[in-house]
């Protein structure tokens, strides 16, 4: 029986792997989403598509295949960190590292590696010839990029200024947070320190100045020059600025152009006029247009329970805005046990308040409404998109990806509220460009404590209006315990916010009757406030575990780090 015969198959072309041009972005969690879901879809691995950072430059996010993964590109070397996605389902986290985990592993990992050898010679050397020494690598020190990492991070702790311990300030870390991130600065970030000069900062604020106005030029060139003070003074090795001067410190931001000048002249007389005529009217006024506003906007339009109420809130409270948005659900206490009858109390802790000291404030029944159907709203409408999701904040956000990396418990951000009130005021093409404030004077948020003031220091004890308004007082803090009556008296001054409360409440609430205004409601069935204390109870144990955890965490790191100290010790050269 004969072989068959053997036809040759056609071998197989190899398509060259596709490499689109790099893109230079910041790398947050839709960047990363946006990778997932290119993996998602690919057909094969020959698409490669790299993201590179611009805070750290040398951090990359590739997407090759159905795989998406972090590396580190520097020095002409590339390190694998771990992967940006895990498989649909699975629970192992095992290689997996979220963006804030990558940038923490890319900084590290950067620091150790050292760039190539230089390539040897391959002519033998002469007989006798004297052999070259090994080259000296200097430390380079920090980048542009690198430093505004690193200054950030400092922000987030505790930190000495002129000798007492000052509390890190969510507030102020925005505002650092947002100036770094202006283009002019972030096109700053692969320099090094050391050849950073004056008219690299001064052209940056400059262009700063023209895109975002004189004030946001003013706030960046400062937290700038903060940011290389501190370096040089406290990591002056890491940083390589030991041997550099601080020319930046008597630099000043460029003077406003003429028309500039007069925009803001014209801004800050509105404003002076605005706290002399805004009345307890004006603001019943405004609430009850911010209702009407509300009511008209249903599905995506919708207004979200934390816009709604958040406004609310900060009229009945006249309080900062950043306290109001970051009040926790394990501070709100639906009884307080040595005040009004029917009254709550709301709790923030020194880090939430400019004075840095604890501040609670009594809540009568309209201010505690606000609050629990705020949780309400917002219970119903995240069961309908997140299912069975929980959140720390009173006043939450429907959105699930915060401006910081990683973060999926989000407050509701204070210029959310700002912007809210544009749109009212038909000025955000988004929200159409009815005016709802025609008549109303020019309002912001801030503006509050103003009309407060001057409403209730005619009327109550100046120092119930001071309490209320958590003005400092310049005494020490108090050490008296939370729990005692004394403190609630005497540290807290409680009965005489209790006074303001009720004077200024009911100011607003008649106010708003004269306007037009119905009693507002929540647009879902309310929670039974014995439910809403159960949670407050439950986020009040998850926080004191978490501080136990980390508490344990650190101190087991402590340990391990001082068990390879006594190791190296003893080791053997």
């Amino acid at each position: 029986m004969g072989k068959k015969s053997e036809t040759a198959k056609p071998e197989k072309e190899k398509k060259e792997p596709v490499h689109p041009p790099a893109r230079r972005v910041e790398i947050t969690a839709e960047v990363v989403k946006e990778a997932v879901r290119l993996a998602a879809a690919a057909k094969d691995s020959h698409l490669i598509q790299d993201w590179y950072d611009v805070g750290l430059p040398y951090l990359q996010l590739r997407q090759r295949g159905k795989s998406v993964t972090w590396y580190v590109r520097a020095k002409r070397r590339s390190q694998k960190l771990g992967l940006a996605s895990m498989p649909k389902g699975s629970m192992d986290r095992v290689g997996y590292l979220s963006v804030k985990e990558a940038r923490a592993a890319a900084a590290r990992a950067y620091d150790g590696i050292e760039a190539p050898p230089p390539p040897v010679s391959k002519s033998k050397p002469e007989p006798g010839a004297a052999v070259p020494d090994a080259p000296v690598v200097e430390a380079v020190g920090w980048t542009w990029a690198d430093l505004t990492r690193e200054f950030q991070e400092n922000m987030k702790g505790m930190r000495i200024v002129g000798g007492k311990v000052k509390l890190p300030s969510q507030s102020t870390q925005d505002d650092v947070r947002s100036s770094f991130s202006k283009a002019p600065l972030v096109a700053l970030g692969p320099k090094l320190l050391t050849a950073l000069l004056p008219s690299d900062f001064t052209g940056a604020i400059k262009l700063i100045q023209t895109a975002n106005g004189h004030r946001s030029a003013e706030k960046a060139l400062t937290y700038a020059k903060s940011a290389m003070t501190w370096a040089l003074g406290k990591r002056t090795d890491e940083s390589g600025l030991g041997s550099t001067m601080p020319w930046w410190e008597p630099l000043l931001p460029p003077d406003p152009p003429p028309a500039m000048l007069k925009e803001i002249a014209a801004r800050n007389e509105a404003r002076k006029k605005a706290k002399e005529k805004f009345t307890v009217a004006d603001l019943g006024k405004l609430l009850a247009r911010h209702e009407e506003f509300c009511a008209g906007k249903t599905g995506r339009d919708a207004i979200s329970p934390g816009i709604r109420w958040g406004l609310w809130w900060l009229a009945y409270t006249a309080n900062r805005r950043s306290s109001v948005v970051a009040l926790e659900r394990a501070r709100l206490f639906q009884t307080d046990e040595f005040g009004r009858p029917g009254w709550g109390r709301a709790t923030w802790p020194p880090e939430s308040m400019k004075a840095k000291q604890d501040f609670w404030l009594p809540l009568p029944p309209s201010a505690l409404h606000v609050a629990n159907s705020a949780m309400s709203d917002w219970a119903a409408l995240v069961k309908r998109s997140h299912d069975d999701f929980e959140t720390q904040w009173v006043f939450a956000s429907t959105r699930r990806i915060g401006r910081l990396a990683d973060n999926e418990d989000v407050a509701v951000y204070p210029s959310s509220l700002n912007a809210h009130i544009r749109a009212m005021r038909g000025q955000k093409k988004s929200a159409g460009t009815k005016n709802y404030l025609e008549g109303v004077p020019q309002f912001w948020l801030h503006l509050v404590r103003t009309v407060a003031t001057n409403y209730l220091e005619d009327i109550i004890d100046p120092a119930a209006v001071s309490a209320m308004l958590s003005h400092s007082d310049g005494e020490a803090k108090s050490k008296l315990s939370e729990t005692t009556r004394r403190f609630y008296s005497t540290g807290q001054k409680m009965e005489l916010k209790a006074v303001a409360m009720e004077t200024w409440c009911a100011a607003i609430d008649e106010a708003y009757r004269k306007a037009g205004g119905k009693p507002p409601m929540p647009s879902q069935i309310p929670v039974n406030p014995v439910v809403l204390e159960e949670m407050r109870q439950r986020h009040e144990r998850r926080n004191i575990q978490r501080a136990k955890d980390k508490a344990r965490e650190e101190a087991e790191a402590r340990a391990e780090a001082e068990a390879e100290a006594k190791a190296a010790k003893v080791r053997p050269a």
